[in-house]
């Protein structure tokens, strides 16, 4: 029987960006537990399908906000839209939650500079201060936000994802070119993501000078992408890259793939990640706090950024140890990550914030 909760989402676009699918993946599961489920987004960019209403909307827009008890935001506009909207909805006590998908300040210099990122970043976290609660899909993150904005009414819910399933049906960009890496016996290291410095794929390409006996797949696409063409070429392991270039569909490219490795300099949540760890692929991780309280030395293996004496030695410890690694894998997912688990804690903490007076 589904729960008597109304829950609008407000989201930036549709566009097939990490925040936007986790979004779906979560609304997939909400649909058969609550009552009402509606998706208002502002950029006429659809490239993800919701299964739900969803209505275009212009930022002057006026939700009629008396048809749902909570508003669910993510990302800086749609946070910006509720605190601008936030005496309607007092009105009608609906209440505002926002879902906290990065490091703020971090992101915001590495995407704009310093002097515009660090403005954005203060501007935003000074309107999430007016927020009735905050989602953080880790405790370190919880915990950095806690002295800047406060932590009344928080919830840490960590993302989840459906298991993929693979398409025999579906032709790849650059597949037999993965394949013929594959036949002459390279073990296949692969990451997926937009193709920008914070991801530290440049890490990667420097240690293939060292993993000879490995060869690296990178879906995605961005502006990093020549310059790590550049890399490669320079050190002369441009043979063992492949550049597939963005795909929708990007974690078809997993059956070709033997280690998955997340090589950020800061995180969110890696969406890609889950998704490889969803079909067993062992994981090779940054050692970023975020991940502190799901991964240890037990289940991933770790490196520090831009030691690459460290990435090389992760990457030969799980390729002498692929059995452990793929089981690793498969315990996290089940325990922490599957979509059913984050679904059922959002309605958790929905009904809560429902009970809840205004403030």
């Amino acid at each position: 029987m589904k729960q008597e909760v109304r829950v609008a989402f407000i989201l930036p676009s549709l566009a097939n960006r990490g925040p936007i699918i986790f979004t779906r993946y979560l609304i997939e599961q909400l649909v058969k537990m609550i009552s009402c489920v509606k998706v208002f987004y502002f950029d006429d960019i659809v490239e993800v399908d919701f299964p739900c209403d969803c209505e275009k909307i212009n930022f002057r827009d006026k939700i009629n906000f008396s048809d749902y008890d909570i508003v669910h935001s993510t990302m800086f506009r749609p946070d910006l839209y509720v605190i601008m909207n936030k005496r309607l909805m007092n009105k009608v006590k609906c209440k505002s939650v926002s879902g906290l998908h990065n490091y703020i300040l971090e992101d915001m210099v590495f995407s704009y500079g310093k002097l515009k990122g660090i403005a954005i970043s203060l501007l935003w976290m000074f309107f999430l201060k007016h927020f009735n609660s905050r989602v953080y899909s880790s405790r370190n993150m919880a915990e950095h936000y806690r002295d800047k904005i406060g932590s009344l009414d928080d919830v840490i819910i960590p993302y989840g994802i459906s298991k993929v399933n693979y398409n025999a049906d579906i032709h790849l960009p650059h597949q037999k070119e993965i394949i013929k890496l594959k036949e002459r016996g390279y073990l296949i290291i692969g990451a997926v993501g937009l193709l920008i410095y914070r991801k530290g794929y440049h890490q990667l390409i420097s240690a293939l000078v060292e993993l000879k006996e490995h060869a690296l797949v990178l879906v995605g696409d961005g502006p990093e992408k020549e310059n790590l063409k550049r890399q490669a070429e320079a050190l002369g392991v441009a043979e063992r890259v492949v550049f597939a270039g963005f795909y929708e569909h990007s974690s078809q490219y997993y059956q070709y793939i033997d280690i998955y490795c997340l090589c950020s300099y800061s995180e969110g949540f890696g969406l890609a990640m889950l998704e490889a760890l969803s079909v067993r692929l062992p994981l090779v991780c940054s050692h970023l706090l975020i991940y502190d309280e799901y991964f240890s030395n037990e289940n991933v293996a770790f490196f520090t950024p831009d030691k690459t004496d460290e990435l090389v030695s992760a990457i030969n410890l799980v390729t002498n140890n692929m059995v452990f690694y793929q089981a690793s894998a498969s315990k996290l997912f089940d325990k922490f990550f599957d979509s059913k688990i984050m679904a059922h804690k959002h309605v958790e903490h929905y009904l809560n914030c429902k009970r809840q007076d205004v403030h």
